[in-house]
């Protein structure tokens, strides 16, 4: 997979689905009851970094692929190409993220195979433009043992989905915390 920084056209989409306009409001009211500062207040999204995915193969859709547990979608997750068909592992709970981190002793033993197809919540299509918005919600002395190099692989929240092909809709359905 190849991952880029969503354009203006599709960024803003992501984010709002990610936190939506009402839940930014309903944060800097939080912010102004607690008696703080308007120039302190940091807006969820400055903690945000969305990326537009693509396969090495050039092509821009696929489908994202999950476990299916009690009927939701849990991780590893996967992104199958539409057009190659070629398969690459996205993001393991056990493996990725701020937990994954630092609990890196604790590896899943029996992989389950990702063969559950993410759906859009509009039209349940399953054919995607990939992305994924993740969050990093540490502070700094969090990190002092980090190399500065690995500081991204600390994301504490990622958020899966992107364009459906079928509706057009820019959604995240699937999320996951890592913290």
């Amino acid at each position: 997979m190849v991952a880029s920084v969503p354009g203006a056209p599709l960024r803003g989409p992501l984010l709002t689905a990610f936190v939506s306009e009402e839940e930014l409001a309903a944060d800097r009211e939080r912010h102004a009851r607690l008696g703080r500062a308007p120039v302190d207040h940091v807006p969820t999204h400055d903690e945000l970094c969305g990326w537009s995915l693509t396969c090495s193969c050039g092509a821009a859709a696929g489908k994202w692929l999950g476990v299916r547990k009690d009927d939701m979608y849990v991780s590893p997750v996967c992104f199958a190409c539409e057009t190659c068909g070629k398969t690459v592992d996205v993001f393991d709970e056990t493996v990725d993220g701020w937990n994954g981190e630092i609990d890196r002793k604790k590896r899943r033993k029996a992989r389950p195979a990702s063969t559950f197809a993410l759906r859009c919540g509009g039209c349940k299509g399953t054919m995607w433009q990939p992305a994924v918005v993740v969050t990093y919600q540490g502070d700094a002395e969090d990190f002092t043992n980090v190399p500065a190099d690995r500081w991204q692989d600390f994301f504490d929240v990622i958020a899966i989905g992107g364009t459906c092909v079928r509706c057009g809709a820019v959604t995240l359905p699937g999320s996951f915390e890592c913290a």
